[in-house]
């Protein structure tokens, strides 16, 4: 550049003009300063930059915004199942307490549809012909990029009653996402025109048949596990993978029993919490975010809450660890080490951890993916949370 403003060209030699511009040293400088934008703006930039005596100068930082378009196979499986409109509300809500992330090809054709047919065994028990679409077509639980949602519409706010809703019968949605939706109103207009509001019958025939389900869903339940421990697969099913997945496809009905009881004690337990937080609600008009604590922490210290009681128990559990002088060395084993002493440990902590997989060894992360190892089967992810937290 001139010094009074202005470029100056010049003709190079060959050999000039074939060397790189930049040397290795300078290259890796500019990968790192591209890094350091990328983490200060959360995105990919497109960066303009000089060189100065050894020195580099940011001059001019965009968004890329190429990188963002998605490729044809994204398009054609963007929804891996179907929508009634083009329109729909979708939303993890407490979906991701027991699917978090993409699931597995595995639980997408077996785990996946048994969810939905479980669905569909409690709509049509409790709704009956009022829903439009049952039997003919069951949405509630869609699939976005191996991701679960839940329809919102068409499953928790598709029962609307005539007269404006009060705060008690918005309750629900705190159960169910922790926060009151800001898109209620145009939900329930939709709604509205698409099902219109639900009858009283109907309001009333889900309400006893869900009381009739919870009061003999401990029965039921012992009835299917009784069916899932005399479950043997015969040694000509497990010659091959094939062979293996068709027999166990074909033994699905007894999983659609267990979930259906899940469903029923799902929502049982969210309509205990829609009644609890009806009860406070009045109290806590001008600051929700203290009504959300206070049932936080009403629901840890209660007893028999399972969901409560699993992360409470792991930061006792880590508190321990470090209270019993081990922590350090807790912390740098590797995981086989670590894990090895907690089974053989005799003290408190040892104790404690073999409890914990005896009451909860059945759940882990992702514990409805059939792929996904049990903490019993596979402990290795907890102690590693557990060496995190100490």
């Amino acid at each position: 550049m001139k010094e009074e403003g202005g470029t100056k060209e010049e003709i190079m030699s060959q050999s000039d003009s074939s060397k790189l511009c930049l040397s290795q040293n300078e290259v890796e400088t500019l990968g790192k300063l591209g890094i350091l934008v990328e983490s200060a703006f959360g995105s990919s930039r497109d960066i303009e930059w000089a060189i100065s005596n050894n020195r580099f100068f940011l001059l001019q930082a965009r968004p890329i915004t190429t990188g963002d378009k998605m490729t044809d196979y994204e398009l054609v499986h963007a929804l891996d199942t179907g929508l009634l409109t083009e329109s729909e509300y979708l939303s993890i809500a407490n979906v991701a307490e027991v699917m978090p992330g993409a699931t597995s090809p595995l639980f997408l054709t077996t785990g996946y549809m048994t969810l939905r047919a479980s669905f569909m065994l409690y709509l049509n028990e409790n709704r009956g012909s009022w829903h439009p679409y049952i039997p003919l077509l069951c949405t509630d639980l869609t699939m976005s990029h191996n991701h679960s949602m839940l329809l919102i519409e068409e499953t928790i706010m598709k029962e609307i009653e005539e007269k404006e809703e009060n705060l008690i019968s918005r309750a629900w949605e705190l159960s169910l996402f922790g926060r009151f939706l800001e898109e209620r109103d145009q939900m329930r207009q939709r709604i509205i025109q698409r099902f219109g509001y639900i009858p009283k019958i109907a309001k009333w025939k889900t309400l006893l048949s869900l009381l009739e389900g919870v009061s003999f869903s401990e029965r039921t339940l012992k009835l299917v596990k009784q069916k899932v421990s005399d479950f043997r697969i015969p040694p000509e099913a497990m010659k091959s993978a094939k062979s293996l997945y068709e027999y166990i496809t074909l033994h699905l009905t007894d999983m659609v029993e267990a979930l259906h009881i899940h469903d029923v004690e799902t929502i049982f337990s969210s309509m205990m919490n829609t009644l609890l937080f009806g009860q406070l609600i009045d109290n806590y008009k001008e600051n929700l975010e203290d009504l959300l604590k206070d049932i936080a922490t009403l629901i840890s210290v209660g007893k028999n809450v399972e969901s409560a009681g699993v992360p409470a128990q792991l930061q006792t559990l880590a508190a321990d660890i470090c209270k019993s002088g081990f922590g350090k060395t807790f912390e740098a084993m590797d995981g086989q080490t670590a894990l090895q002493w907690l089974k053989s440990y005799e003290g408190t902590v040892g104790i404690k951890f073999r409890d914990f997989l005896a009451a909860h060894g059945h759940r882990c992360l992702k514990e409805f993916d059939f792929l996904a190892k049990p903490w019993a089967e596979d402990p290795q992810n907890l102690v590693t949370s557990l060496q995190v937290s100490t």
